[in-house]
C-alpha cells in the first residue's frame, strides 16, 4: 500500500515537545529575538516582528526583493497577495559572533489553495540585541 511521504514540514512538525519546552532556558538572548522574528511570521504579527529590528534594518530576499529600513521591511512581511500564514520548521541554528544563521523548510497555500512548499536559510546580523540586517534564501522544493 502506498503512503504519500510527509513534506520536510510535517516530519519536523512532530518533534518533541522537550525541546521547546527548555528552548527559553538554553537559548541565547539573541537566539531568542530570532524565535520572536520568526513567532512573527508565524502569526502575521507586523509589530512583534519590527520590535526586533534597527530602524535602518536591510532585507535582502536574494533574487527577489531588497529593502532598507523598517517600513520597506514591513512591505515585504505578508509575501505573496492571498497567502496563507506560513508553517515553519527550523532544522538548524548557528550562532557566531553578530550572525545567527537558521536553516528550515515551510510551506503554505496560495490565493488559489495550491500548498507551495520551500527550503530557507536566512542570515540575522545583530547590532545590540536587535537585527540590523537579514539575508532570505528561499528555495522552491
Amino acid at each position: 500500500m502506498w503512503v504519500p511521504t510527509p513534506s520536510p514540514v510535517e516530519r519536523l512538525e512532530h518533534a518533541t515537545v522537550i525541546e521547546a519546552e527548555y528552548r527559553e532556558l538554553l537559548a541565547s538572548p539573541r537566539q531568542l529575538v530570532v524565535d520572536r522574528y520568526r513567532d512573527g511570521f508565524r502569526a502575521g504579527d507586523h509589530e512583534l516582528i519590527l520590535g526586533c529590528l534597527t530602524g535602518d534594518v536591510t532585507w535582502d530576499i536574494v533574487g527577489h526583493a531588497t529593502s532598507t529600513g523598517k517600513a520597506e521591511f514591513e512591505a515585504l512581511i505578508d509575501g505573496p497577495t492571498g497567502a496563507t500564514l506560513p508553517r515553519l520548521v527550523v532544522e538548524c541554528e548557528v550562532e557566531g559572533d553578530d550572525v545567527i544563521v537558521v536553516f528550515g523548510a515551510g510551506e503554505l497555500e496560495d490565493a488559489d489553495g495550491i500548498r507551495h512548499t520551500f527550503r530557507f536559510a536566512d542570515s540575522f546580523a545583530f547590532r545590540g540585541d536587535l537585527v540590523a540586517g537579514v539575508v532570505s534564501y528561499v528555495v522552491p522544493t
